[in-house]
């Protein structure tokens, strides 16, 4: 049990250099997207546009802190969920009932009101209809969609076979989400998959470490191949 605790303490400072990476990337993007602002011409303007992408890290990022906070404390009855829940609202509540009352009082329409109201209840990602209240917001209600069902993912991977299969599933979740359903990242049915390789990376996570510590070059070169498969195919 000493172990696991001390497994929930570890700090991974890298993964707040991806979350700064990602974070940039995402804000050039949006002041494109927003203010019509070109970087330039050509292959720079187009690889901006992309970063739009880095919404799926955020998620798999995501996924993998809430499992090195809260995977060992659910599992073993260490945390209520009084107190889990708590935490999360008190993370995101504040920033985005800020944002909410600036939107209302600037929009003071009564469409912004109730959008507002429903964006409020965090729960909003049930919906069928987008909000638009706040464009980004979208992401707030799928995450703490996520948080909600944390519990449930915590069982699905309380072993690495359950966890293949879950994983397997969210692939073909998100073919068929695509295909059938026609949803997009917004909807938990779509976006599952990412959440799931949060939590395949925390299960494994030892031995990625060591791996990447006795082939790091492997690891850097693996990952500018896939860039350089990713941008040659789009």
């Amino acid at each position: 049990m000493k172990e696991q605790k001390d497994n929930a303490n570890i700090r991974y400072d890298p993964i707040n250099g991806l979350r700064m990476i990602a974070c940039i990337g995402i804000v050039l993007m949006h002041i494109k997207v927003n203010s019509g602002y070109e970087f330039g011409r050509g292959t720079l303007n187009y690889v901006i546009d992309t970063f739009t992408n880095f919404v799926y890290l955020f998620m798999v990022i995501s996924s993998f802190g809430m499992c090195c906070g809260y995977y060992e404390k659910i599992r073993n009855s260490e945390i209520n969920i009084e107190t889990f829940y708590k935490k999360r609202i008190k993370k995101i509540m504040p920033f985005l009932l800020f944002l909410i009352i600036i939107d209302v009082v600037y929009e003071h329409s009564t469409v912004a009101l109730i959008e507002g109201l429903s964006e409020t209840t965090l729960m909003f990602n049930f919906l069928q209809k987008d909000i638009e209240v706040i464009g980004v917001a979208w992401y707030i209600g799928l995450t703490f969609v996520f948080y909600m069902i944390f519990p449930y993912f915590v069982f699905l991977f309380s072993n690495k076979k359950r966890a293949w299969l879950t994983t397997i599933m969210a692939v073909m979740m998100n073919f068929i989400s695509i295909g059938y359903f026609k949803v997009t990242r917004n909807n938990m049915f779509y976006s599952f998959i990412y959440f799931c390789l949060g939590g395949m990376i925390y299960l494994y996570k030892e031995r990625i470490i060591q791996m990447l510590k006795n082939k790091r070059f492997i690891g850097i070169g693996l990952i500018l191949v896939s860039i350089l498969v990713y941008y040659n195919k789009r």
